[in-house]
Order: structure tokens, then sequence, then C-alpha cells
């Protein structure tokens, strides 16, 4: 991701990135952060739920560029939010991103992830269309009431 925005820094100035989330960061990956600036804002802490708003509020969308994972919580606190998502093709990221939710990217790939980023900032009225698709699958797709009726269906033994 730092890599990604070392090149959409040289390509529009305007972009930053706000990385928040309690992590172990690499003295590699501190240079690149000093050396991007006022392009990066970084919040490296835990944010306990009552907090997590505060995340959301003022961003255009999340950014999930995971190199390894099984699934994440944080496409669905995205979706919560109406967010759209840029993820990595790792695990079940994939699944949880539809056309017109986010784009889903090969991992490792910076390249592809800045031209990602740069492609929803070409077109901010798609910016808006997918993160109001992703609310709306948060609340049908995605949501409790679905998710018992697909477990009572495959329960039962009439699931497909």
């Amino acid at each position: 991701l730092l890599d990604a925005m070392e090149v959409i820094k040289n390509t529009n100035k305007d972009i930053t990135l706000r990385i928040a989330g309690r992590g172990q960061i690499s003295s590699d990956n501190m240079a690149k952060i000093k050396k991007l600036g006022s392009s990066v804002e970084l919040i490296n802490k835990w944010i306990p739920n009552n907090e997590i708003f505060k995340y959301f509020e003022n961003i255009d969308f999340v950014v999930v560029p995971y190199i390894e994972a099984s699934q994440s919580g944080v496409i669905m606190l995205a979706y919560t939010f109406g967010k759209p998502v840029i993820v990595t093709d790792v695990g079940g990221l994939p699944e949880q991103v539809f056309d017109d939710t986010g784009i889903v990217i090969s991992s490792g790939e910076y390249k592809a992830l800045a031209a990602a980023i740069l492609k929803m900032y070409a077109e901010p009225e798609k910016i808006i269309k997918m993160g109001n698709s992703a609310y709306e699958k948060n609340n049908t797709v995605f949501s409790w009431a679905e998710s018992v009726q697909r477990l009572l269906l495959f329960l039962s033994g009439s699931a497909e």
C-alpha cells in the first residue's frame, strides 16, 4: 500500500491515506511513511468499538491490501458505513466484494493497487454509487436475517 501511495503521490498530490489500527510497523515501512509526509495519516492504536465510526467518517473508500488472510471484518464494516472497498484476491476477501461494491486486485501488485485507487478517483460518482450498493448489500445479502434464512435452509436440507 505504501508503494502504491508513492505512485499515487506522483500522480495526484491531493490523495491522502489513513492507516488506522494497531500493529507493528517495520523500520522500512516507517521510513516510507515519513517520506510520504502529509500524504499518510498513521493512527497506530487499538480502536475501541465506540470510536470506529470516527475512522469511517470523511473517507471515500476502504483499502484492504492483505498479502495473506482468510477473511476480514473490515470489509463488512466498510459496507456498514456505506463505503466501497478495494481488496486483494487472498482468502475469502473476493467473495465479499461485488462488481458494484468494490474492486478486487492481485495481491502484492502495488502498481495495480495504485491504478485501482486512481480509477476510483477518476469517477467520483462511482464511489457514491458503490457506497450505496455496499450499504444495501450489508442490509440484505450480508444481513443477519439473510444469514439465518440460509442456515435454516441448509439445516432443513433444502439448500442448493
